[in-house]
C-alpha cells in the first residue's frame, strides 16, 4: 500500500459529522477482465483475489463482478463502522443472503431487522456461559472414543485427520442438541455440507443461473442432499415433545440438558410463547450444520499449521503435559491452557472459518474520503483483513505468541473478528472456543500428526473455508 493511501486511512473519521468535512475522493476501481471482470477470479482464487486487491489498490475498493459492482473494504476502522458505529445502515446482502435461504432457511443467521432482534433475545439465554460449560464431558467424551480407536489403528496407517474431526464434531453436535448419537448419520452431512458448498460457490459467481425449479444437474443434486436428513429435525422435535408430556422436563426426569430441551423451554418476552416445530427445526439444522462446520475446520487446519512448525507443537504438548498430567481436561482447565488459545487464535487468524462477510448499505454512507452509495454491496475478507501487513508484522507467518495475554491487547478488535463483531457476533463463540481447546488438548495430549509426504493442503473457500483435499496423516502415539 503506498504512503498518501496509508496515511489518509490512518485519520479514517468513525462517525458521519467527522466524515462529512472529508474531501469526497474516487474510490479506487478493479474491473478486472471484460466482459464479467473479477467473477472468474473470484470462482478461481477468491482468497488471492481479495489479498491482491488489498495490497495493489488500497482499504476501500470499487471491484466489478460482471453485471454488478461491490466495495471492498479491509480497514478495521471501515470494519467497525459497518458492524458497530453505523449497524443500522447495513443489512444482509441480498444475493448471498437469498442463497444462504435456500441452503438453511430461515433462522437467526438469515433473518433481518425486527425478525431477528426478537429471535436474538430469544435465543440468547440459551448459549449462557453457564449452560454451554455443561456440555463440556459430552465432548470430552466423544474425543476419548475416537482418540481409543485411533489408538486401534495399525501402525503408520494414513488417516483423513479432517474427515476424522468433522465426524467428531458432528457426534458432538448431536449430543449437545438433541442428546443422541448420530454419527451414523456423519456420512450424509457431510455430503450435504459438500453439496450445499458446491452449490453456493457455483451461484454465487454465476450470475445467470437458473433458478432451483429448474431441473438442472447442479440443482437436482442439490435438492437430493437436502432431502436426505429432511427427516431428521421434525423426527426429534415430535419424539422429544412426547418424552416432555409422558415423563417431564430434562430436570423432573433426570435427563441430561441439550439444547433441544433449551430451545422447547424458550419463549418470546413480548407473547410468552414458544417457537412453532418449524422454527426449531431450521435453528437446529443451522447450529448442526454451520456449528460443527467451523469448528471441524478450524481444528483440522490448527492441526496442519502444527505438523508445519514442530516447535510450537513441543510448546503446546508441554503446556498440555503440564496443566493436564494426563488426565482429559475438565472446563475448569480452559483458564490454564493458555498457549493452547493462543495456538487456535493464530490458526483462526491464518485460515478463518466464515472467511467473508457480505452487507448490503441502506443509505449511502462516508469512509475516510470515500463516499458509498446507498443500496450498495459490501465485501470483507477476514482471510485478508486477517493479514493486513499496517496491523500484523509478518502477516504470513504463523505466530501463536501474537496472542500471548501481554500482546492480545493490542490487537485492534476489528483486525482480528473470526466470530465477527457488534449486535451480530455469532451466537455461539463460546460453545466453539470451549470445544476447539478441549479437542486440541486432547489431540496434542496422546498424538504427534504428521502430514503425508506430497500430499497437497489447499483451501476451499465457500460457505466455510474448508481443505479441498483432506488432511492426509499419520499418527505417532506419544509415550
Amino acid at each position: 500500500m503506498n504512503e498518501s493511501v496509508s496515511d489518509r486511512l490512518s485519520s479514517v473519521a468513525t462517525n458521519s459529522s467527522a466524515s462529512s468535512s472529508l474531501i469526497t475522493l474516487e474510490p479506487p476501481i478493479e474491473r478486472g477482465r471484460f466482459p464479467m471482470g473479477c467473477a472468474s477470479e473470484f470462482q478461481k482464487e477468491p482468497l488471492n483475489l481479495y489479498l491482491r486487491v488489498m495490497h495493489e489498490k488500497g482499504d476501500f475498493v470499487k471491484v466489478r463482478y460482471g453485471p454488478m459492482h461491490a466495495y471492498h473494504m479491509t480497514h478495521p476502522d471501515y470494519i467497525k463502522r459497518v458492524f458497530v458505529d453505523n449497524n443500522q445502515n447495513y443489512q444482509r446482502e441480498k444475493r448471498g443472503l437469498v442463497l444462504l435461504k435456500l441452503i438453511t432457511g430461515e433462522n437467526l443467521v438469515t433473518a433481518e431487522g425486527e425478525a431477528w432482534l426478537k429471535q436474538r433475545r430469544l435465543l440468547q439465554p440459551v448459549f449462557h456461559r453457564r449452560r454451554i460449560d455443561g456440555f463440556a464431558s459430552i465432548m470430552t467424551d466423544a474425543a476419548t472414543q475416537m482418540l481409543d480407536r485411533w489408538d486401534n489403528l495399525p501402525a503408520d496407517q494414513p488417516i483423513d485427520v479432517d474427515q476424522e474431526i468433522q465426524d467428531l464434531t458432528f457426534t458432538i453436535a448431536g449430543l449437545t442438541l438433541f442428546g443422541v448419537d448420530l454419527s451414523d448419520k456423519s456420512s450424509d452431512m457431510g455430503y450435504l455440507m459438500t453439496v450445499s458448498n458446491e452449490f453456493f460457490t457455483y451461484r454465487a459467481v454465476n450470475f445467470f443461473a437458473p433458478p432451483l425449479w429448474v431441473p438442472t444437474r447442479q440443482n437436482r443434486k442439490f435438492k437430493d442432499a437436502q432431502q436426505r436428513l429432511a427427516h431428521l429435525g421434525p423426527q426429534m422435535v415430535k419424539e422429544r415433545r412426547l418424552e416432555v408430556a409422558e415423563n417431564g422436563t430434562a430436570d423432573e426426569s433426570g435427563r441430561r440438558f441439550d439444547m433441544m430441551d433449551l430451545l422447547l423451554e424458550a419463549r418470546y418476552e413480548d407473547t410468552g410463547a414458544g417457537m412453532s416445530d418449524e422454527q426449531i427445526i431450521t435453528e437446529i439444522n443451522t447450529m448442526l450444520g454451520a456449528g460443527h462446520e467451523t469448528t471441524s475446520n478450524s481444528l483440522s487446519w490448527t492441526l496442519y499449521l502444527l505438523s508445519q512448525h514442530p516447535d510450537v507443537e513441543a510448546k503446546l504438548q508441554q503446556e498440555v503435559d503440564s496443566v493436564l498430567g494426563g488426565r482429559v481436561p475438565t472446563v475448569e482447565d480452559l483458564t490454564e491452557l493458555v498457549y493452547t488459545k493462543m495456538v487456535l487464535s493464530e490458526s483462526m487468524r491464518l485460515y478463518p472459518a466464515s472467511w467473508i462477510t457480505t452487507r448490503q448499505s441502506v443509505e449511502a454512507d462516508q469512509f475516510g474520503p470515500y463516499d458509498l452509495p446507498a443500496d450498495s454491496a459490501v465485501l470483507m475478507s477476514r482471510h485478508a483483513i486477517h493479514r493486513h501487513p499496517d496491523f500484523w508484522n509478518d502477516p504470513e507467518r504463523f505466530d501463536p505468541e501474537r496472542f500471548a495475554p501481554e500482546k492480545e491487547k493490542e490487537i485492534h478488535r476489528f483486525a482480528f473478528f473470526p466470530f465477527s463483531r457488534g449486535p451480530r457476533q455469532c451466537i455461539g463463540e463460546s460453545f466453539a472456543m470451549m470445544e476447539g481447546r478441549l479437542l486440541l488438548a486432547m489431540i496434542m495430549q496422546r498424538y504427534r500428526l504428521t502430514l503425508i509426504p506430497g500430499h497437497v493442503v489447499e483451501p476451499y473457500p465457500s460457505i466455510t473455508l474448508r481443505m479441498k483435499y483432506g488432511l492426509r496423516m499419520i499418527l505417532e502415539k506419544r509415550g
